[in-house]
């Protein structure tokens, strides 16, 4: 095998591993597993892992591809040291909260379908009573058999109703009781008729509203039918009883918020635990209405070592991109035009990826120095020579870093190995945090202040720059003729001596 096909399969071996090497993008639900001591793999080290994500955007809205029954944002700092596992999170749920707020979704849902039901129901008993009375008698047994039909339903599914009913019922039974101990002239006997007075006038009262939606449906069907608008009901008229307030419809499961503690910088639960022994040693949850514990003592300890850690890393990251051959590192920078503005100031959005963007990228490659027209998705990958891989995303295209991640060799998960195990902030909305990732993203494009004032903010090196060229212009042209002086010596050396 000759020396220049083993360099090939060489540099073709070279360019696989590293394309290999980049991360590939993440799915947002993946960062939505919560870090617990049970699926922690390795606790016989002492380290430090931050773990962040905010699965909202800007309008509270899930973001596309987060996993809506998990928590839309939580931050987990975990220490382990001296045999210790210290757990803290920001954004935690308590599991009793979230399991109530959820049967209390369910229960609304479910009194929400069975009214639902019932009001169908009923309109479509209603529309066949007033079709059968236009040529049969108001006492014909199936007229009869249709009105105790939808009285019967009513008893049976309206919440309210069926309890009223219910309670009726039992003081009918009692009254019967009483007439049987007391005779009908005590003052039991008086009192519990008048409560039954009562109770029947309060069913009355129930059903009539509840006849008077059905009607208000009939009537809102026919001028559907006709192209109609529906009139208002009068109330000032007293001949319609008052309306019926139904049931609001509960947004969509995926919609509502069960999450509602969100990240504020102060932890809400207090884990400490033996590293050696798996066994937890304290465990404390600050719940909504009660003292603060957590927050109060652990705030300060939480804010400094969060800090000075996600510090650590973004120094590396930055002295890697200052010097990576030095660290013999390896840069990756990607980026995807997310939306530009058209003539006339129309804005038009490209999917990274899709059909129109490599043309939209070459189109717009030369606003990016502005940045107003063009909205960037901008991702740096960083990889040392020790293995850690260093990743900053800008994918808002707003210039700030949003997503943070960093990992290093040696197993280390909890539970997804795939995750990032030293630090994974993903699109942080915490302004603290942001104070410290904001610039990665810019800094790998544009770099630093000092670095653009060493390269171009320097007029001696320019004028010695430019020096450089007028000579190597001058060697040029004493080394290499002209073209007529070249056709010249041409014409001399063809032409024949006699």
């Amino acid at each position: 095998m000759s020396r220049k096909v083993l360099l090939m399969i060489c540099l073709i071996g070279f360019a696989t591993t590293v394309g290999a090497s980049v991360r590939e993008e993440f799915t947002p639900g993946l960062f939505q597993h919560s870090m617990e001591l049970s699926n922690i793999n390795q606790l016989n080290l002492d380290r430090i892992v931050f773990h962040s994500f905010n699965m909202l955007d800007n309008d509270d809205q899930w973001i596309s591809g987060a996993d809506y029954q998990r928590d839309n944002s939580q931050a987990t700092l975990l220490v382990i040291t001296d045999e210790r596992v210290y757990l803290l999170k920001d954004g935690y749920e308590p599991p009793e909260l979230l399991t109530e707020r959820k049967r209390t979704y369910w229960n609304r849902q479910q009194d929400w379908e069975q009214e639902t039901r019932m009001i169908l129901y009923l309109s479509e008993r209603q529309r066949e009573v007033e079709r059968l009375r236009r040529y049969l008698a108001p006492t014909h047994p199936s007229i009869i058999r249709l009105q105790n039909d939808i009285i019967s339903h009513m008893r049976h599914h309206d919440p309210i109703l069926r309890t009223e009913y219910g309670n009726l019922v039992r003081a009918r039974g009692y009254l019967g009781q009483l007439e049987r101990q007391y005779g009908t002239y005590s003052a039991e006997y008086a009192r519990q008729r008048d409560l039954i007075k009562e109770l029947e006038e309060k069913v009355q009262v129930r059903e009539a509203l509840i006849r008077n939606v059905v009607r208000r449906k009939l009537t809102e069907d026919q001028n559907q039918a006709a192209g109609t608008a529906t009139p208002a009901a009068d109330a000032s008229s007293g001949s319609e009883p008052e309306e019926m307030q139904l049931s609001e419809r509960p947004p969509l499961f995926k919609d509502y918020n069960f999450y509602v503690n969100r990240l504020d910088g102060a932890p809400d639960y207090l884990m400490i635990a033996n590293a050696r022994l798996r066994t937890v040693n304290v465990e404390n949850i600050d719940m909504p209405e009660e003292e603060a514990w957590v927050s109060t003592n652990f705030t300060d300890f939480y804010k400094r070592l969060r800090d000075r850690h996600i510090r650590r890393f973004v120094s590396q990251y930055t002295d890697l991109l200052s010097e990576p051959e030095q660290f013999n590192a390896r840069i990756f920078r990607n980026r995807a035009i997310l939306s530009y503005a058209r003539e006339g100031g129309e804005s038009h959005t490209t999917a990274p990826g899709s059909a129109e963007q490599g043309d939209a990228t070459d189109a717009a490659a030369s606003s990016e120095g502005g940045g107003e027209d063009v909205l960037w998705y901008r991702r740096v990958d960083i990889i040392a020579n020790d293995g850690t891989h260093y990743t900053a995303i800008d994918a808002d295209g707003d210039r700030i870093t949003e997503t943070f991640l960093v990992s290093e060799a040696g197993g280390f998960n909890w539970g997804r190995p795939e995750l990032p195990n030293v630090i994974a902030i993903y699109n942080n909305r915490e302004p603290e945090v942001q104070e410290l990732i904001k610039s990665l993203v810019e800094i790998a494009f544009r770099g630093t202040e000092e670095k653009l004032t060493e390269y171009t903010g320097d007029a001696s090196r320019s004028g010695d720059l430019e020096s450089w060229i007028e000579t190597e212009e001058q060697l040029s042209r004493q080394s290499y003729p002209s073209p007529a002086e070249e056709a010249e010596s041409l014409g001399q050396e063809t032409t024949p001596d006699h």
